[in-house]
């Protein structure tokens, strides 16, 4: 059973640590190019309600984040960088530019999904079995290099509890 829930594990972590992560250090990867504070958009949200959040990472680390509610089938989050001194108090816009995968949380679903593009785990040949080296040579990032960017809701998958294949 612990090996059915192995990438729903990874990912939930890689949520938690990411948030607490995307602050320490200074990650100036992705800092040339549009330096203006960065939001994402996510569209075609129909039926789901309540709260997101959003985990910008590269590889493990979290590099940014966020949360908003959805309205009208959509919801608009402004990206941030946390500072290591004080994490809630001193929330600072994020600026980067580049590739990064992207990983989302339904609070009232209590459910993950990450950004597939669209393809299903399967046919991104992600499995049970998948390590995390290989989660991440098998994802596909998502360039984020202008001010605003909306993805639909569609280009991501539910993390599956490996009964079978979310999306298929």
């Amino acid at each position: 059973m612990a090996k059915k829930r192995g990438l729903m594990g990874i990912l939930a972590i890689m949520l938690v640590f990411g948030m607490l992560a995307a602050g320490c250090g200074n990650d100036d990867s992705g800092k040339s190019g549009n330096t203006d504070p960065k939001t994402i958009t996510i569209t075609g949200l129909n039926g789901i309600t309540g709260g997101v959040e959003v985990l910008v990472s590269s590889q493990n680390v979290g590099v940014a984040g966020g949360a908003g509610i959805i309205k009208n089938n959509s919801v608009t989050i402004e990206l941030y960088e946390y500072d290591n001194d004080d994490y809630y108090a001193k929330m600072i816009s994020w600026t980067g530019n580049g590739s990064y995968y992207l990983e989302l949380f339904l609070e009232d679903q209590e459910e993950f999904y990450i950004y597939t593009n669209g393809k299903s785990f399967k046919e991104l040949n992600i499995t049970e079995d998948t390590t995390v080296a290989q989660l991440f040579s098998r994802l596909p990032k998502y360039n984020i290099s202008s001010t605003s960017s909306s993805i639909p809701f569609n280009k991501f998958k539910k993390v599956p509890e490996w009964g079978g294949y979310e999306g298929e």
